[in-house]
């Protein structure tokens, strides 16, 4: 199946990974659409709902901005457990102990806007096809000579197609 599930524009999409990316918390949105059962999502990789239209340079990119202490900024289309695909805007950052260390992730979603979503799939097809098994680089090369022909670094650029700014 390959229809996509509608995203409430109301509704906030929450989970809580550890360090590796496991899940320790999910809200019930996110289970609704995912289509999982809570128990099914605890304590499972974060991947469980990636979609394999998604270009591995984005997730390089969102987990060394995380790892560096960065918060992140991006559109991401999932799958949920029945195949069907729904987009969301992710805002993605570390959370830290009483210490000051990152002991996890928590990413708060909501839905994506329809004219950002447009943009970024096309963006989205070119970098999945650059990328070859175990090479990002085509796709990193093209991720940042579009940024740099926009002047805009990727938290900009995805925070701007989320208003609904035109980009391509």
């Amino acid at each position: 199946m390959s229809s996509e599930y509608p995203v409430a524009t109301t509704q906030l999409i929450v989970t809580k990974t550890d360090l590796a990316g496991y899940i320790v918390h999910a809200n019930d949105v996110f289970c609704e659409i995912s289509g999982y059962h809570k128990e099914e999502l605890i304590g499972e990789d974060h991947n469980i709902v990636r979609h394999p239209d998604m270009p591995h340079i984005v997730f390089r990119l969102l987990w060394s901005k995380l790892l560096d202490g960065q918060e992140v900024y991006a559109f991401v289309k999932n799958m949920r457990k029945d195949g069907r695909y729904y987009w969301v805007f992710a805002n993605v950052k570390p959370t830290t102990d009483k210490y000051g260390e990152i002991n996890g992730f928590i990413s708060v979603r909501k839905a994506a806007n329809r004219n950002g979503v447009a943009q970024i799939d096309r963006i989205y097809k070119r970098l999945t096809s650059l990328e070859l098994p175990g090479k990002l680089g085509q796709a990193a090369v093209k991720l940042k000579e579009l940024l740099e022909s926009k002047t805009i670094k990727y938290n900009d650029f995805a925070q701007r197609l989320q208003k609904g700014e035109q980009f391509i």
